[in-house]
């Protein structure tokens, strides 16, 4: 079945710092066939996988690695520059950074999540990818403050996994019924937290 076979490696080009054809140029100057994704605007797909996070292309933040399918819900979340955007569960900050750039760098992207770990990662990410307009919080701080302030508010809240299963075939051995209902539960209860902070029309 197609859930046995890994997934593509895909880059997703960071337009602060470089176009897709840049980065595609880039990494073929250091031994690595890239072709344009086929679906989201800045996707890359590396034809054979390779080690990307060695490269110069890298360490100047030109890319970041994220697949094409999540490239796709910050394109739709439809931001643009000068906008007060909120992610709700950002994680290690794939979706962050991508908001920071279709927003030309301009407004602020403003970042949660619950793990301190994801948060120093993120930090470091938008540092070298030139995001200057993501501002990183823990779950508390300054969510009061942006309360109806925000334009767009994105949570993509924890789920069952079972969409990532070429990625992590495990999840599907760990699952177990109650954790569907327990889910259920958390997604309410995040995007509950998160509505009020999106402003009246946004």
């Amino acid at each position: 079945t197609s859930f046995a076979r890994a997934p593509p490696q895909s880059l997703r080009a960071n337009q602060l710092k470089a176009t897709r054809d840049d980065v595609i140029r880039a990494l073929a100057g250091e031994g690595i066939d890239a072709v344009a994704g086929s679906i989201a605007r800045d996707a890359i797909v590396v034809v054979e996988r390779a080690n990307v996070f060695k490269t110069s292309a890298f360490r100047d933040g030109l890319f970041e690695q994220q697949d094409e399918g999540s490239q796709l819900v910050a394109a739709l979340c439809g931001v643009a520059a000068g906008m007060c955007v909120v992610d709700g569960c950002a994680g290690a900050g794939g979706k962050t950074l991508q908001l920071a750039a279709l927003m030309e760098g301009k407004g602020e992207v403003h970042a949660f999540d619950v793990a301190a770990h994801r948060l120093r990662a993120l930090r470091e990410r938008a540092k070298r990818a030139g995001a200057h307009n993501v501002r990183v919080h823990d779950e508390i701080a300054h969510k009061k403050r942006l309360r109806e302030r925000a334009d767009v508010v994105l949570v993509d809240a924890p789920c069952s996994g079972t969409g990532v299963l070429r990625r992590n075939p495990d999840i599907g051995w760990k699952l177990k019924p109650d954790d569907i209902a327990r889910l259920v539960q958390q997604q309410r209860d995040i995007l509950a937290g998160y509505a009020p902070l999106v402003k009246p029309g946004g």
